[in-house]
């Protein structure tokens, strides 16, 4: 990501959780999965607006970002606003897209950390912030399997 890293803002009781749906992914794949978050204090935690679906990215054992999702993504505004023991869910996309010259275009099969964090603006006129991260999850890239693939078009086609 280009551009300086935006400044993290806590919020008193929240607390987050990812879902992923797809824990193993060929190389070139994308995954979804759902942020969730949860109001674990007593007080109300919002109105926080953000943009959704949220972009995923794909750390290294050091936790350095090394891939993500590349592509077109049309956000929407989205504004939550937590009563006390409340939850929400928010999608999120993530990809095996190459963030680093040296790794080609897509990083190569492995072991990586799946990052999550929302953007949020606390009020109107309020800087753009990140929340902390949710924390993170384990990703397997593996080899894509061309060859079966060849095979299974093959048979379609005959």
């Amino acid at each position: 990501p280009a551009g300086p890293a935006l400044e993290e803002q806590t919020f008193e009781g929240l607390e987050m959780s990812v879902e992923v749906y797809q824990k193993v992914l060929e190389a070139g794949d994308d995954g979804h999965g759902r942020l969730v978050l949860r109001n674990g204090s007593s007080e109300r935690i919002g109105p926080l607006d953000s943009g959704q679906p949220l972009v995923g990215s794909l750390l290294n054992s050091s936790l350095e970002t090394v891939g993500g999702y590349s592509g077109a993504v049309a956000g929407t505004g989205l504004t939550i606003d937590l009563a006390p023991g409340g939850s929400a869910g928010v999608r999120f996309i993530f990809g095996t897209a190459s963030t680093r010259e040296d790794l080609g275009y897509v990083v190569p099969p492995g072991r990586y950390w799946l990052k999550v964090q929302m953007r949020l603006h606390h009020g109107r006129g309020v800087p753009l912030t990140n929340a902390p991260a949710a924390p993170l999850t384990q990703i397997t890239i593996i080899p894509r399997d061309q060859e079966l693939r060849d095979d299974q078009a093959g048979r379609h086609r005959g």
